[in-house]
Formats: C-alpha cells, sequence, structure tokens
C-alpha cells in the first residue's frame, strides 16, 4: 500500500494512500494525489479505515469481535443509513 513517487527535481513524496478512497473517489480525498492528502503510515490509514469506512481494523491482541464494538463506540454512523462501509454503500445503491 505505500506508494513512492518521483516528482519535478528530487522531490519525493511518501505515504500511505487509501485503496477504497482511491477505487470509491472519497469526497473527503478528492482532489487527486498531494502530499496533504497522503496518509503518514499504517496506524494513521488504520484509523482513516475505521472512521471513515466504518470498517473495523483487528490491532494485536484484540478479537474480531472487540474491534468490531471499539469502531462502534469511536464511529455511531456505524450500522446506519449513513454507514459508508462498503457492504452499505453497495446495499443503498441497489435499493436506489
Amino acid at each position: 500500500m505505500e506508494e513512492e513517487k518521483e516528482g519535478r527535481g528530487d522531490l519525493r513524496l511518501t505515504g500511505v494512500l487509501c485503496k477504497l478512497c482511491l477505487m470509491y473517489g472519497n469526497p473527503l480525498r478528492s482532489g487527486g494525489l498531494t502530499l496533504g492528502n497522503m496518509l503518514k503510515d499504517d496506524e494513521e490509514l488504520f484509523e482513516h479505515i475505521e472512521i471513515v469506512h466504518c470498517l473495523p481494523v483487528v490491532r494485536e491482541g484484540e478479537t474480531k469481535e472487540q474491534a468490531k464494538e471499539r469502531v462502534k463506540r469511536k464511529n455511531p454512523k456505524v450500522g446506519t443509513d449513513q454507514c459508508t462501509c462498503p457492504h452499505c454503500m453497495v446495499r443503498r445503491m441497489v435499493a436506489s
């Protein structure tokens, strides 16, 4: 998931990209790849996936159920009509 691009001169941009944002064109990260919208590291990517995409990421020493509960506490839109997980987004597209 780590991307490295050469810019003009010797400028190198390094960071982690969210493939879900790239695939779905997340409005929070629109405008193309810039240093400002690349995530710094895996931990920031995991936080982003949990908050923006409503998907739990199992951390060390935690079960799937514990991860789901932690994400539900952090993000009250999980499982509601405003849920932005891929499953709920597709379900809403099919229903409309």
